[in-house]
């Protein structure tokens, strides 16, 4: 059930290719009308032109969505609802390496992002930061749900169930 005024935490808000989407998923949700959606991103740049972005969108819709940010989400997490994670560090650098590496002992992969020896690297990096995120939620908002939409997503969730005693 949704509570009446929910509280969304949204880590990695400064994505350009995510956080205008799910903002206007968002503003389609009638039952999330009402709701806090609170943007976060370490980059403090990004994030503000995501969220500029947002605050356009829920005004434009005339809808009833309060948005903020921050690039500390501690200060954001307590009363959380929902948490949904969607980091990336240094995303494409290191898919080229993902893919380089393999390549050079004989593994080529068109991608690498979830699957093979490239899968494996991506998930090492980003596993330690969503843990890490899934730890403040278990401290400052235990009974919220953690939607988690980074990839490899079967192998972070995975380390979310061993790591951190949350909802995911």
């Amino acid at each position: 059930m949704i509570a009446a005024h929910p509280r969304i935490v949204f880590l990695g808000a400064g994505s350009v290719q995510f956080a205008p989407s799910l903002i206007v998923d968002f503003i389609h949700q009638r039952d999330l009308h009402g709701a806090t959606i609170a943007m976060v991103d370490i980059d403090a740049d990004r994030l503000a032109l995501t969220h500029a972005l947002g605050v356009r969108l829920v005004a434009a819709a005339d809808v009833d969505l309060a948005i903020e940010a921050t690039v500390d989400r501690t200060t954001v997490l307590p009363g959380a609802d929902a948490v949904i994670v969607s980091v990336e560090l240094d995303r494409f650098p290191t898919w080229e390496s993902d893919r380089q590496i393999p390549a050079a002992h004989g593994v080529p992969q068109a991608l690498g992002e979830n699957g093979g020896p490239g899968g494996l690297l991506h998930a090492l990096r980003q596993i330690p930061p969503i843990v890490e995120i899934c730890l403040d939620v278990e401290r400052l908002c235990p009974d919220a749900l953690v939607l988690n939409i980074a990839n490899p997503m079967s192998r972070i969730c995975q380390a979310i169930a061993d790591h951190a005693n949350v909802r995911c």
